[in-house]
């Protein structure tokens, strides 16, 4: 079973933090850490002890006494050593709890030492030990040799367990690339990692299932919690596009630029954002601050991300899909060219699926002779500038159909002439329109052909789908 994550709320955590502290409800931690702290206090991962002075450096013996309770509220394995402890300065049963469970050890056979700072490359060696232990899915392929630009200061025998916190998107270094090893890590930063492996619910996250993804998140981590995508696409924001379409009821997209997720798509059987589910309608949505709203999509938007809620115009005109992204994304000029129009072919079959799969329909199969005919109807709108059905020799989309020696039984056919360099636009635009959602949802249809030509000049993607039964 896949563990769940949160989004990478700290990705700074083991830099050395100046933070201003922040004081309520017995927590002090500095403002950068407010809330992994927080979070972690109110599903008891922190010991009370420690929330009053989370700032401070931990000592060993408060290692072991954070990372037991983790380890308890995450697993529910409320187990306690009744053995004796073998250290002569310590003899707490957190301590030797910790250490017959293999996630901590002695400095000898006798001495513990409990009292003594924990350094960063001591606290990854402990954290890749405890998640090992809980059983979180981590990406193991690591080069333990090129993680940061101080790594020959990192002990030998620590560092396989940096370049896996690394690789994993649960550490990172300072601006300059510097993990800085020796230096003593604070009870905030500790928090901090460990909240790292939580799941978000809040405002920049998305579930998609019983998983989330959220805004911010390593890549690394993505494809730790969902596995490898089924391809990578280029969108009009010119960053990279994860697909992930190998089970439609979970069918969900992530834009990827800077090894950050900046957009997360779905219009999976079960998603979520906030209070908003796929139970959610039109009539029960709250439309407060949106910056506007009709029966197709609301939107949302603020400096930092921009929500679009898209409605199915039937089925109680419920939200259909969740389209987040971060705002400072702009579009690209040379996105609209020949090469970007398998991107929005494909990723329309695949959100297309999506929903039929959702309806409790089989997808479509894609079918390569349709794909002609469609593509050759796009070519036509665009290089006339018309939005037609029947094609300029006044033929319709079956005598099309017929020309081109595709056999059928029942067909239809969508198109799409509006600015737009989007599969999601296009397909938002299409299923909240009665006539052109009837047709993609039809049990009658088995196959489909697409084909889209895009248009720099006026930033659009001429689309054309043909949806038929195989006679």
């Amino acid at each position: 079973m896949m563990n769940k994550f949160c989004k990478a709320i700290l990705v700074m955590v083991v830099c050395v933090t100046t933070g201003t502290s922040v004081m309520g409800a017995g927590i002090k931690c500095s403002g950068w850490a407010t809330e992994a702290v927080t979070s972690a206090a109110e599903n008891g991962f922190v010991p009370e002890s420690l929330l009053s002075k989370a700032n401070e450096p931990i000592t060993r013996r408060e290692m072991c006494s954070l990372i037991m309770q983790y380890y308890r509220v995450y697993t529910g394995d409320n187990y306690i050593s009744s053995a004796e402890s073998q250290f002569m300065d310590e003899k707490s049963n957190e301590v030797v709890t910790a250490v017959e469970l293999g996630l901590f050890s002695g400095v000898s056979t006798k001495m513990f030492k409990p009292n003594e700072k924990v350094t960063r490359e001591q606290m990854a060696a402990v954290m890749a030990r405890l998640f090992n232990k809980v059983g979180l899915e981590l990406i193991q392929n690591t080069d333990a040799d090129s993680v940061f630009n101080d790594n020959a200061k990192i002990g030998d025998w620590a560092k396989a367990s940096v370049a896996l916190l690394k690789k994993n998107g649960i550490i990172n270094g300072d601006n300059k690339g510097y993990f800085n090893p020796k230096d003593i890590t604070t009870i905030e930063q500790v928090i901090a990692v460990l909240m790292q492996t939580q799941p978000s619910t809040g405002e920049q996250s998305v579930m998609v299932g019983d998983l989330s993804v959220s805004l911010g998140e390593n890549v690394a981590r993505v494809v730790r919690e969902f596995g490898q995508p089924t391809r990578i696409d280029k969108n009009k924001f010119g960053t990279q596009r994860y697909i992930y379409a190998n089970n439609y009821e979970k069918f969900f997209m992530v834009g990827i630029s800077n090894d950050k997720v900046v957009e997360i798509y779905t219009n999976a059987a079960s998603l979520g954002y906030c209070t908003i589910t796929s139970k959610t309608t039109y009539d029960t949505m709250n439309f407060d601050n949106y910056k506007s709203y009709s029966w197709e999509k609301a939107v949302y938007e603020d400096d930092k991300y921009v929500l679009t809620v898209f409605f199915d115009c039937m089925d109680n005109r419920k939200v259909d899909a969740i389209y987040l992204r971060s705002s400072g994304l702009t579009e690209v000029s040379d996105f609209y060219g020949t090469g970007s129009e398998a991107y929005i072919e494909s990723e329309l079959v695949d959100i297309i699926n999506a929903s039929r799969v959702k309806m409790g329909m089989l997808p479509f199969k894609r079918n390569s002779d349709a794909d002609v005919v469609a593509k050759a109807h796009s070519d036509e709108m665009m290089s006339f500038l018309r939005s037609d059905y029947n094609s300029i020799r006044g033929l319709t989309p079956f005598q099309r159909m017929d020309e081109a020696g595709i056999k059928y039984g029942l067909a239809a056919e969508n198109i799409f002439t509006e600015a737009s360099g989007d599969a999601i636009e296009i397909y938002g635009w299409w299923i909240s329109n009665v006539a052109t959602r009837s047709n993609l949802l039809s049990k009658d249809f088995t196959d489909i052909g697409i084909g889209s030509v895009g248009s720099s000049k006026r930033k659009i993607f001429y689309t054309t789908a043909d949806m038929f039964s195989v006679e």
